[in-house]
């Protein structure tokens, strides 16, 4: 699967997401947000294009572990976001997402807030950005 197609999902996944918190669905919209956030980070990884996904049972899977991708920003985006200062903040978006993720979809008895699922979706945006920024957009053939 291309970066181009990584790229599409994150806006789909945004849009779905923000359907979702419009109609009043709090917990699948968390959800939402930080798969619009993992496909964005994911888009950035095979767009730079130095590490392959991993080879599972035989399968060359086409993104990389849920709590392993965080780290392989901060660590493997140097030459397209050469900041570390962003790097890093957008690992720690990308795992408060992650960690909301979990939270909306096991942690049953809890409630996910207006104001929780407003971060989600400003940190999710922030990630979608970047990733536009620094693939040049769809307009990309690269």
């Amino acid at each position: 699967m291309s970066w181009q197609r990584w790229l599409v999902m994150a806006q789909e996944s945004e849009v779905a997401a923000g359907l979702l918190a419009g109609n009043g669905i709090f917990r699948p919209a968390a959800s939402r947000y930080y798969y619009a956030a993992f496909q964005a980070a994911t888009a950035m990884l095979h767009y730079q294009g130095k590490l392959a996904p991993p080879i599972i049972e035989g399968i060359r899977w086409e993104h990389w572990g849920h709590d392993k991708t965080p780290k392989m920003i901060s660590d493997n985006l140097k030459e397209i976001i050469p900041s570390q200062v962003k790097r890093r903040d957008l690992r720690g978006k990308l795992e408060l997402l992650y960690r909301m993720r979990l939270f909306a979809d096991y942690a049953t008895q809890e409630v996910i807030t207006k104001k929780q699922l407003y971060l989600l979706k400003r940190n999710a945006r922030f990630i979608v950005k970047v990733a536009l920024q620094t693939t040049g957009g769809l307009e990309n053939k690269r």
